[in-house]
């Protein structure tokens, strides 16, 4: 498992800002606005980290799609970050200066990968 992060989010400013913040330290950024896209991307990439931002319906259709990766043994490990996802489109600046805080987002996926590499080296022994 590599330094591969997938982002699934509805809003592309959000998915470019999370995109550019992570290639930004060296991560591979795999990035999808459609939910099923983006947990498909999860499945045949297996990141050590899925970053996910939803609201609104979509909300349930994120916690079916994670209910899925987790009940399958090669992502039930996975990191998992949900971004804030009660804001509405006429609030992503909100939404920026919460959630998507920088040295947040990163610091909270850089322990998620790391905490995937140990999990991947105990497999491994």
């Amino acid at each position: 498992m590599a330094r591969t992060v997938v982002v699934v989010a509805e809003y592309l400013a959000v998915l470019h800002h999370v995109r550019a913040t992570l290639a930004q330290v060296g991560f591979q950024v795999i990035t999808s606005s459609d939910l099923q896209a983006g947990y498909a991307l999860a499945r045949f990439y297996r990141p050590s980290v899925l970053v996910m931002q939803a609201s609104g319906a979509r909300i349930a259709l994120a916690e079916n799609a994670l209910s899925e990766l987790r009940a399958d043994p090669a992502t039930a490990e996975m990191g998992v970050l949900l971004l804030d996802g009660a804001s509405t489109s006429s609030d992503t600046a909100t939404l920026h200066k919460t959630a998507l805080d920088s040295p947040a987002l990163l610091s909270a996926v850089e322990e998620l990968s790391a905490r995937a590499a140990v999990l991947e080296t105990e497999h491994r022994e």
